[in-house]
This record gives structure tokens, C-alpha cells and sequence, in this order.
């Protein structure tokens, strides 16, 4: 069934808020390892965000489309959910060990 319908509430607009049960996938849940070397992760058109959780080890993450590595980038703990802005093409990531990641972009 199709989501164009769901609106945010106008109570959550006027305290400027974004709640999770507003938010619209845009495209399929997925699930991939990280390569050794990292990976970039393309934004797809329509998605704002992406949800993303680290299952097995930490991962590093960038969102202005530098390289993530070991040293550069913001830390995603294992097993942490974090909603993250993607206001380019997409979003950089790097593992600290080998993991999978599961993500959802959504707008």
C-alpha cells in the first residue's frame, strides 16, 4: 500500500519535530557486509536519512562524501540505531572489524 497518504501532524510540525512514525522508506531494507576497504553507500532519490545499525564490531561513517577509515569519521557503536542526515549522494563507511550492517533509507 502506498504512504503518500501518512502527513506529519500539525502538532508536530509546530514544535519543529521529525518522530520516527513519520518517516517514509524509500526503497528496500538491505543487509550487506562491509568490505575490508569500506564501502559508499548511495543514496537513493527521494531518502533524506538512512537508518543504520552495525551488528558485529563498530563503523566509522561520513556524510559530506570524504572517505571513512579508521581515523576519520563519526563512530557507530555495535548494535546502535542511529537516523543519519545524507544531504549529498551518500554516506561513506568503514569498519573497525569485520560486521555486517542493515540500513533503511527513509525520507
Amino acid at each position: 500500500m502506498p504512504l503518500a497518504h501518512v502527513k506529519i501532524s500539525t502538532e508536530r510540525q509546530g514544535a519543529n519535530a521529525i518522530y520516527n512514525a513519520d518517516w517514509l522508506p524509500i526503497d528496500v531494507h538491505f543487509d550487506q557486509s562491509v568490505s575490508a576497504n569500506g564501502d559508499f553507500l548511495e543514496k537513493p532519490e527521494g531518502a533524506t536519512h538512512l537508518q543504520l545499525q552495525t551488528i558485529s564490531a563498530a563503523i566509522r561513517y561520513t556524510v559530506d562524501e570524504s572517505v571513512a577509515s579508521v581515523t576519520h569519521g563519526f563512530q557507530l557503536a555495535q548494535g546502535v540505531i542511529s537516523t543519519i542526515p545524507c544531504p549529498l549522494d551518500g554516506i561513506s563507511v568503514f569498519r573497525e572489524g569485520a560486521t555486517t550492517i542493515q540500513g533503511q533509507w527513509i525520507r
